[in-house]
């Protein structure tokens, strides 16, 4: 499939203009998350995303699913943690994305 066209595939599935407004905002080389998340690029070796703001830090990343975790948790909002939460229990296979995810957070 042609770069142009999983492009506009990705910007016609419903939800992902705010998720790529999110990537922008969260990450300082989004344009690349973007590229891997959309299945224009293929992570060939283990790299890393970096977080804009004050606690900025790097997400690393080892296969193309961690692109979609990464996806998950920073853009597409769906792991919900409440300012009321007392803990938070991470015990999926990608321990500590959602963990710099909370502890950015205000």
């Amino acid at each position: 499939m042609s770069v142009v066209k999983r492009l506009q595939r990705l910007m016609r599935a419903p939800g992902k203009i705010p998720q790529i407004a999110a990537a922008r905002r969260e990450f300082c080389d989004w344009p690349w998350l973007v590229a891997f998340y959309a299945g224009i690029r293929t992570l060939e070796e283990p790299g890393e995303f970096w977080l804009r703001g004050e606690a900025a830090s790097g997400v690393r990343v080892w296969e193309h699913g961690d692109i979609h975790n990464v996806w998950a948790i920073f853009c597409g909002g769906e792991y919900q943690v409440l300012p009321s939460d007392a803990a938070i229990v991470d015990i999926v296979g990608n321990v500590g994305i959602l963990y710099i995810n909370q502890h950015r957070l205000p």
